[in-house]
């Protein structure tokens, strides 16, 4: 009898212990390809599943009586960032009823205290602080974990992006299998066969996903060259890169293909200044070779669809500006309250600007979102940009404290520089779109930068405590 109680109390200890890390990667490999948890039900799974992950966390917490530690900055942003949130949609003043796609009714509540700011909208700012709680909570999770448990993470994120990038290839090729997730004739009448890619029906989403997983499996690769990792881990890391890369180039996302690009450029640079030798013939030709055979790939690529593509490259300001009235934005920004519209409401609020200046917006075309994410964060949060931007650039600011500190071999490993690389590609994505508005890139954005964070802060030793096994 003893000896079942001994193993029930084993059993319990262990699920506490690595439940929220088995949780939290089935979850990485959920969601690409759950319609990228761009549908109602894969975003109510993803907070459930993550929420269980949450509770079992804190759970073991409380039973070993271990505070969880997070770096002061950060938690001070994040803090700041849920608690205006709620406040937000505890206060909301109003909600919205859609009459038709454009056109947008706000229904006036009793704000619990008129006086003081309050969100516009309050139901889709009650859905968008429940993603941003559970996304925190999972970065409170990885921030918890040991350097060994965090890699496994990180890893199953290249995994789940080189899977994605293959159902995407497989997909521009078979048309069954696109018929498994899209409907072409539906499609094609809008004119949007070319632009899903896998499970994402916006081709920018997903050249935001694959550049953050051709990051982090660069960094893989030039981590497991410089440890003398297995062959068999070596080699699915660069295969992983060199599938993302083809994926991103089969991908008719603009966006992508500049990314890629930059990208490329920031791993070659990050691998020339790692080196602690002199390269030999054989490496120097394998890194030639290698160069050669990525720019024959996004050659052939490009040129098999030429006048399309190269159509596409020629209309990118056009695009822009049809996508993101700056000129309206502008207009709004005087109107805008002290702490913003609201979380998530600014889809409901900008119809009306959209009827009063009919010049700067088509009126026919529904805005989703900002396509310029800093501008989407000033109007739903208002001053709390400032807070937005100082959680979004901490793990810059701590890799460059490092660098100065202890110079650039000590203070960034293969893993922190590419994922600090990944983490500036999507900032820079931000300015011309809306990765960070998405749950998804949400999630792939907060992976990358929890590695960075926990490789730049200090150690207190807490992670160190868990056990490495996983």
């Amino acid at each position: 009898m003893s000896s079942d109680s001994n193993t029930i109390r084993a059993f319990g200890r262990g699920f506490l212990d690595r439940g929220p890390v088995y949780l939290m990667c089935a979850l990485i490999l959920y969601g690409p390809f759950h319609y990228a948890l761009t549908t109602r039900p894969g975003e109510i799974l993803f907070t459930q599943v993550a929420s269980v992950a949450i509770f079992i966390f804190l759970w073991d917490a409380f039973v070993k009586e271990r505070w969880p530690q997070v770096p002061a900055l950060p938690l001070a942003c994040m803090t700041v960032i849920l608690l205006l949130g709620l406040w937000m949609t505890f206060n909301a003043s109003s909600y919205y009823r859609w009459h038709t796609e454009l056109f947008t009714m706000r229904v006036l509540t009793g704000a619990p205290f008129p006086d003081l700011p309050g969100s516009y909208a309050r139901f889709a700012s009650t859905q968008l602080v429940t993603k941003l709680t559970v996304i925190f909570g999972l970065v409170v999770i990885f921030l918890n974990q040991n350097e060994t448990r965090r890699e496994r993470i990180l890893f199953t994120f290249m995994v789940s992006v080189l899977g994605c990038a293959l159902l995407g290839t497989a997909m521009k090729f078979f048309e069954p299998i696109r018929d498994l997730y899209w409907d072409a004739n539906k499609y094609k009448d809008r004119g949007m066969v070319e632009i899903v890619f896998a499970a994402f029906r916006y081709h920018a989403h997903s050249a935001s996903f694959l550049v953050t997983g051709l990051c982090v499996s660069g960094g893989f690769w030039l981590h497991s060259v410089e440890r003398r990792q297995p062959k068999g881990k070596r080699f699915l890391c660069a295969l992983s890169f060199f599938c993302i890369f083809c994926a991103l180039f089969l991908n008719t996302s603009r966006a992508g293909w500049v990314l890629s690009l930059v990208a490329m450029i920031g791993l070659t640079t990050m691998a020339l200044l790692r080196r602690t030798r002199r390269f030999s013939r054989k490496e120097i030709l394998a890194g030639l070779v290698g160069l050669v055979l990525l720019g024959a790939i996004a050659a052939s690529v490009f040129l098999a669809e030429k006048e399309y593509r190269t159509e596409r490259v020629q209309t990118i300001r056009k695009h822009i500006q049809s996508r993101a009235p700056i000129a309206l934005f502008i207009k709004i920004i005087p109107e805008t309250p002290v702490l913003g519209f609201g979380p998530g409401s600014l889809p409901n609020v900008f119809p009306k600007y959209q009827r009063l200046h009919p010049d700067l917006f088509a009126q026919d075309k529904f805005l989703n979102a900002a396509h310029q994410d800093y501008f989407q964060f000033f109007f739903e949060w208002g001053a709390g940009l400032i807070v937005w931007v100082a959680l979004l650039l901490t793990p810059v600011g701590l890799l460059f404290a490092q660098i100065r500190r202890l110079g650039w071999r000590r203070a960034a490993n293969p893993l922190t520089a590419s994922c600090t690389l990944a983490i500036s590609i999507t900032l820079m994505h931000s300015m011309g779109d809306f990765p960070l508005q998405m749950l998804l890139l949400q999630l792939a954005f907060f992976i990358c930068w929890s590695t960075a964070v926990s490789a730049a802060s200090p150690d207190d030793g807490t992670a160190n405590e868990r056990s490495s096994a996983i």
